[in-house]
């Protein structure tokens, strides 16, 4: 298991699968991880098994009984009055599951509107949220699965998009807990509003992602595979 594990993980790092596909979909505050944790690696979300909250805000089959009654509040400020956060609660009901409720958002501050003869139109704001609605459940002590559902608003000045988004995610964990492994299709659904009249597809992915801790080690190994529904990752 471990030559192929490290095998899956060399690939990976000389293919470069985590590419960025852009100008293709709208609302990519979707592909936002909502976890500093997974935005510290790198990823926009972790297959890690533990009671972090934040984590089920991108990855709803790791929301689980462990996570029962826990809040979740982050906020990073950026320059220019800028700023990005994420509040999350999960609470268990017994014949229900357990679910997940959160908020991600982004502002992007304020900025001074001029017309095309260079006249000031006054000050505006650009800003999105993306609301999530998470149900999980352990199918036995080694399978989860969960999905996310995402209302998604974007505000830019007068122009606004709404969309409803749904993440379908299954883990799978080793019974020691050192290996974990999730599939997800993230972002399926479509605009309700556009920005100009013109519809637009969400992000939608499918992709693959994993970690496995050795034995005795301070560190833990990731990886993940991207973009699996577009094998042809060249656009114009």
């Amino acid at each position: 298991m471990r030559k192929v594990f490290v095998f899956i993980l060399f690939f990976v790092s000389l293919t470069a699968l985590k590419a960025q596909v852009a100008g293709i979909s709208t609302l990519s505050v979707l592909d936002m991880p909502a976890s500093g944790r997974a935005a510290g690696v790198g990823f926009d979300y972790l297959s890690l098994y533990d009671d972090d909250v934040t984590l089920t805000l991108n990855n709803p089959s790791l929301i689980s009984e462990e996570c029962d009654n826990q809040i979740a509040v982050g906020l990073v400020n950026l320059f220019a009055g800028a700023n990005f956060g994420t509040v999350a609660y999960s609470h268990n009901f017994k014949h229900l599951g357990a679910f997940t409720f959160g908020l991600l958002f982004d502002s992007f501050g304020r900025f001074e509107g001029y017309d095309a003869e260079d006249v000031p139109t006054g000050s505006f704001s650009a800003s999105d949220y993306v609301f999530s609605i998470g149900w999980g459940r352990a199918i036995d002590e080694n399978v989860s699965i969960g999905a996310n559902f995402k209302p998604v608003l974007s505000q830019y000045e007068t122009y606004t998009a709404f969309a409803f988004g749904i993440d379908l995610a299954a883990t799978y964990m080793s019974t020691s807990r050192a290996f974990a492994a999730t599939v997800m299709g993230r972002n399926i659904g479509a605009q309700i509003c556009t920005f100009d009249g013109t519809t637009e597809r969400l992000p939608f992915e499918i992709s693959i992602a994993g970690s496995y801790k050795l034995q005795d080690a301070p560190f833990r190994l990731m990886f993940s595979l991207n973009e699996l529904q577009q094998w042809q990752l060249a656009y114009e």
